[in-house]
C-alpha cells in the first residue's frame, strides 16, 4: 500500500514537473456546451429559413416583374391607397413624440 501511495505521488511530480497534465471530466462543462451547441443549430436553421423566404419573395417579384399584364389597374390603386393610409397612420403617430 506504501509503495503504491509513493508511486503515485512520484508520478504526480514527475507528471507535473515534465508537463503532462492528467485528465478532468467536468460534467457541468460538457452540459453547457451541448446546450450551446444546440441554440447554435437553432440560430443556424432560422436564418437558413429565413434566407429561403427571402428568397421567394425576391423570385416571385421577378416573375411579377416579367409579367406586367398580371397586375391590374385596379390592384395598383388599392395598394397605393392602402400606402398612402399607412403613411398617414405613420405621420400621427410620429407627431404625438
Amino acid at each position: 500500500m506504501q509503495k503504491t501511495l509513493l508511486l503515485a505521488a512520484l508520478f504526480v511530480v514527475v507528471g507535473c514537473s515534465n508537463g503532462f497534465a492528467m485528465a478532468v471530466f467536468d460534467g457541468s462543462n460538457l452540459a453547457q456546451n451541448v446546450v450551446s451547441a444546440q441554440e447554435a443549430i437553432r440560430h443556424t436553421q432560422n436564418q437558413i429559413q429565413m434566407l429561403t423566404q427571402q428568397f421567394n419573395q425576391y423570385k416571385r417579384m421577378l416573375q411579377d416583374a416579367m409579367n406586367p399584364g398580371s397586375w391590374e389597374w385596379g390592384d395598383i390603386e388599392d395598394a397605393l391607397s392602402q400606402l398612402t393610409n399607412s403613411m398617414k397612420s405613420l405621420d400621427s403617430f410620429g407627431g404625438t413624440a
